[in-house]
């Protein structure tokens, strides 16, 4: 018996054992914090973006005869696909192909879809939730970490940092007691990480394969997640990183790879694009075909940038007038709007405006439309900052102080309750920890510290106030690598202990 245990097959036996017990932990562990009575800490959440609008108006349409966008005002009597052509024959008037901004401002088109794992589930196309499609995708990152670190014959430091990274109060948060899209950030990095995580090693994986299949599904992954949130789209940065530093590869395949990833994202991106496209010109079609409004308006495919790097200076700018308000950055274009386009008297200093695209009044004209808007506020900001770079790098140390200090706890957490360290040190001690790595040349350690950087690029580059600075997770693989660096510590001297007393004996 014993003969049996040690041998080969029985230790693969024991492996599989260990990632399936692994796997079924984190899977109950983390559907426990769905229940309605979980304990979730509700201090730390992000209150600087809208995120979602009106999305789940448009879920029943698509559900049941995948027009989208497509929504309607008239109550909804039953949900059922002859619900739906009933009212594209009788509620004609009541269609609408957008609410506000939901559909037609940036590149968040494919958040609607989300809606549609609540659907499946629990057969509600009217009020529909996101916290179903949250929680199952943020449960299997967690798992494809898990498998990744088990691959690579690391299960027990792979089962803490999950145990570390899915215990996030702010992750935790925003999937079970916010309904938005704010989770996407961290779950795609941790998506991201367990896909590249067995390249960050100077050892290969032995199939030859897997670092042209990691490059593809990180590309592919990241372009789909962008449909949801285009936040995280900083995280290809870490993956780029991670290829550039692959040791056992030569320049020309680190160079490759970097190509095969730019290219999966790209290709899969415009895909995107135009699926969502077709899907908008289907809607038109059906729209017009029952004699209804079908929005003729822009789509932007992708955020404004320089309106929220505008108003983000606000979170320290005492100088020149800035604030995280829409309607400051609308007040300083109007007068240069208004000489520029003289046959707009009517535009005013606020989001929607008081004329329309259609002649029933549901498609308002929003004043980031406005011909030569982005241009005015992007000018603005560049030539402050060339007026005084002091003030800019000012804001910058500033917020880069705010990113280390206004962390999340670290600890473990449960459904019932939490065991946890918090304060500011968490992520001040990130930066003598990464000199240490790079002066003792431990370079897995090093990256994985600095894979979720990216995270803090909106806070950095943008805005940091209204917990934006919770994303980032640097202070977390910085607690685990403590912890790593001190259990291999307590090793070499207990190590050392037994050597020096066999010797003396």
């Amino acid at each position: 018996m014993l003969s049996y245990l040690s041998s080969p097959r029985a230790k693969r036996y024991l492996r599989v054992v260990v990632l399936v017990l692994g796997l079924l932990f984190l899977r109950s562990w983390q559907y426990g914090f769905e229940a309605k009575t979980a304990e979730i800490d509700t201090r730390f959440k992000q209150t600087a973006a809208t995120g979602i609008n009106m999305e789940a108006q448009f879920v029943f349409f698509l559900h049941h005869l995948g027009l989208f966008p497509l929504a309607t005002n008239a109550p909804i009597r039953a949900d059922t696909k002859e619900e739906a052509l009933r009212q594209l024959r009788e509620e004609v008037p009541s269609l609408k192909q957008d609410h506000g901004s939901t559909f037609r401002a940036g590149g968040d088109r494919g958040r609607t879809y989300l809606y549609l794992v609540d659907v499946y589930l629990n057969g509600d196309a009217i009020k529909p939730r996101l916290q179903p499609a949250h929680m199952r995708a943020f449960t299997l990152a967690l798992c494809m970490l898990f498998t990744a670190f088990w691959w690579m014959r690391r299960s027990p430091q792979g089962f803490i940092l999950c145990l570390i990274l899915g215990s996030n109060p702010f992750q935790l948060f925003v999937i079970h007691r916010q309904e938005n899209v704010f989770s996407w950030p961290i779950t795609v990095m941790i998506l991201l990480l367990s896909i590249n995580i067995p390249l960050m090693t100077p050892k290969l994986p032995k199939a030859a394969w897997y670092p042209t299949a990691a490059a593809i599904a990180s590309g592919v992954a990241m372009a789909v997640v962008r449909t949801f949130r285009s936040e995280p789209t900083p995280m290809l940065l870490s993956v780029v990183l991670v290829y550039v530093t692959v040791t056992a590869l030569s320049r020309v395949q680190r160079a490759k790879l970097v190509g095969i990833l730019a290219v999966a994202f790209t290709i899969t991106s415009f895909g995107t694009v135009r699926f969502l496209d077709a899907k908008l010109a289907r809607s038109k079609a059906t729209v017009a075909a029952a004699g209804g409004d079908a929005y003729t308006g822009p789509v932007v495919h992708n955020h404004l940038f320089w309106h929220p790097v505008f108003c983000g200076l606000g979170d320290f700018d005492k100088k020149y007038g800035y604030a995280w308000n829409d309607n400051v950055a609308y007040a300083y274009a109007l007068p240069f709007l208004k000489q520029r386009h003289p046959h707009l008297d009517k535009l005013a200093p606020r989001a929607v405006q008081s004329w329309f695209y259609d002649a029933h009044g549901k498609y308002p004209i929003l004043f980031e439309e406005v011909d030569g808007y982005n241009e005015l506020i992007r000018d603005k900001v560049i030539a402050d900052i060339r007026k005084d770079p002091g003030w800019y790098f000012d804001i910058l140390k500033k917020r880069t102080w705010r990113i280390l200090t206004e962390t999340t706890p670290v600890g473990i957490a449960t459904s019932s309750d939490r065991v946890q360290l918090e304060g500011s040190a968490l992520g001040v001690l990130c930066v003598p920890l990464a000199i240490f790595l790079a002066l003792s040349r431990r370079w897995f350690m090093l990256k994985l510290l600095a894979f979720s950087l990216p995270l803090s690029i909106g806070a950095f580059m943008v805005f940091s106030g209204g917990g934006m600075a919770y994303y980032g997770c640097f202070h977390q693989f910085g607690a685990f690598i403590f912890g790593v660096l001190a259990f291999e510590g307590a090793r070499s001297w207990y190590r050392g202990r037994r050597r020096m007393a066999s010797s003396t004996g």
